[in-house]
Parts: structure tokens; C-alpha cells; sequence
């Protein structure tokens, strides 16, 4: 009982010495403890307080362990179990935060995972379920789609010109779905993508007519270009006539190089 006095105005090492006990004999008598006594309770709020304290610092997990001391099984328990929901729910909005910290100046995703202590792959998770609609994880994803999305979409589309879509999403760290989730947006007047979709459209439709003008099958241009069945049939009548447009250049190149018209349109 001392020990929760002494803790209340001290950290963690500082109380066991005043209480006379060791790191052992605290856990010990802890875990066996009624978890509705005064104890228990009050032991729990106080290290709850403590760690949320540190956290807010800017402290990662790991860090707030190492130097409070208090076990890692604990500070679990509080995240999963729905009796400390009040504990979880700060401790995320403090690491939303922090993460979000760590965009606003310019930190890339790892740079902020090895700053937060949280992963790659759990900020993009929380991104999404911010854009899904979870309160918590609104600012974080509102951040992305107002400054990190439309630099990716750009440098996905600058890079979509010259390489294949696959490897375009790759060397921008975007998925095919998040690429196609966009573009439906946009398609269907969402303001903040619908540049995204027209330059897009107009980028499978050209690497459609750059296959067809190098003898390639209708089959494969389309395949190499991504466009949808109901794209190509919206779209056939233009194609058709830049195609067209095309090879009549060509021809007419041709006969000014001395050509005839038979074989200006048979190399056309």
C-alpha cells in the first residue's frame, strides 16, 4: 500500500526504493490481487498515467518499458481489453499523432515508422480505415489525401508513361487497387480525382494506339494498355480516327520521300 502512495509522486524505481521492495515483490503481489480492490485499481491507474504521460513526450512503447519499467504484458492488456477503453483510446490517438507529426515535417512512412515504433504496414492500415470512416484516424488519413496522394498519382502517371503500370506502381509504393479506387472516383466526379481519371484514360488510350501502329493485336494493346471492354467501345470511334490520322501522315511522308502511293500505304 505504501508503494501506491510513493508512486503517486514518483516514478517507478524512486517508489520501490521508498517502499522497501523489489521490481519482483510489486508484479508479484500485483498479479495476485483482487482486480476490484483499492489497490489494484489504484496501482492501475497510476502506471496507466505514467506511461500515458511519457507517450505524450513522444516516447515510443518500447522506450516508455525500458524506462518505466512497467511489463509489456500490461501495457497490452490495457490496449485489448474493453474495461481499460478510455487507456486504449488515448494511447492510439497519441500514436495517430505522433505519426502525423512525423509527416508535417517531411518524414517519409519509415523514417516515421522508426520514429513512432509502429509499422510500415499498420500506418497504411490506419490510413485506410481513416478513409473508411474511423473517427480516430481521420486526421491521418485526411493528411495523406491532401498531401501525400496527389504527388504519388502524379508520379504514378509521369512514370505510367513509359513503363508498364505494374512497374509504374512500384516505383511509386502504390497498389493497383488504390490506383483504380482513384480513378473510379474521379470517373464518377469526385472533384479531387477527376484529373487523375481524364489523364489516365488518356494515357491507356494512347499506349492502346502505340501498339496497333506497331503491328501489334487488338488483343494485346489492350491488355498493354489496361483499358476496360466499355472503355474501348466508348472510346473506338476516336481511336480509330487517330489511328487513322496516323497512318495517313505516314503515307503522306512517304510520298514526299519518293514513294509511291501503293507502297507509302503498304508501309502505313
Amino acid at each position: 500500500e505504501n508503494f501506491v502512495k510513493y508512486l503517486m509522486d514518483n516514478d517507478l524505481k524512486t517508489s520501490y526504493e521508498l517502499a522497501k521492495i523489489s521490481v519482483d515483490d510489486f508484479y508479484t503481489y500485483y498479479d495476485n490481487a483482487n482486480q476490484s480492490s483499492d489497490f489494484y485499481r489504484n496501482s492501475t491507474q497510476l502506471l496507466m498515467d505514467k506511461y500515458l504521460a511519457l507517450r505524450r513526450e513522444g516516447k515510443t512503447k518500447s522506450e516508455v518499458i525500458e524506462i518505466t519499467g512497467i511489463r509489456e504484458v500490461y501495457v497490452d492488456r490495457w490496449n485489448t481489453r474493453t474495461m481499460y477503453r478510455d487507456f486504449r483510446d488515448e494511447d492510439l490517438a497519441i500514436t495517430v499523432g505522433l505519426i502525423l507529426d512525423g509527416l508535417n515535417d517531411g518524414k517519409s512512412f519509415e523514417e516515421v515508422s522508426k520514429a513512432t515504433g509502429v509499422e510500415v504496414k499498420t500506418i497504411e492500415r490506419f490510413i485506410k480505415l481513416g478513409q473508411r470512416g474511423s473517427e480516430i484516424y481521420k486526421p491521418l488519413s485526411d493528411y495523406y489525401e491532401e498531401n501525400i496522394l496527389p504527388q504519388k498519382l502524379s508520379q504514378f502517371l509521369e512514370a505510367n508513361k513509359t513503363k508498364s503500370m505494374r512497374k509504374a506502381l512500384d516505383s511509386v509504393d502504390l497498389t493497383e487497387e488504390e490506383v483504380n479506387t482513384y480513378y473510379e472516383l474521379g470517373k464518377s466526379g469526385d472533384e479531387r480525382y477527376v484529373e487523375f481519371y481524364e489523364t489516365l484514360l488518356g494515357e491507356k488510350k494512347g499506349t492502346y494506339v502505340w501498339f496497333i501502329e506497331r503491328g501489334k493485336s487488338h488483343k494485346i494493346a489492350m491488355r498493354e494498355s489496361c483499358l476496360t471492354k466499355q472503355e474501348y467501345e466508348e472510346s473506338k470511334e476516336d481511336l480509330d480516327k487517330v489511328i487513322r490520322s496516323i497512318r495517313f501522315d505516314i503515307v503522306l511522308d512517304a510520298i514526299s520521300d519518293g514513294k509511291t502511293s501503293n507502297v507509302a500505304a503498304r508501309d502505313a
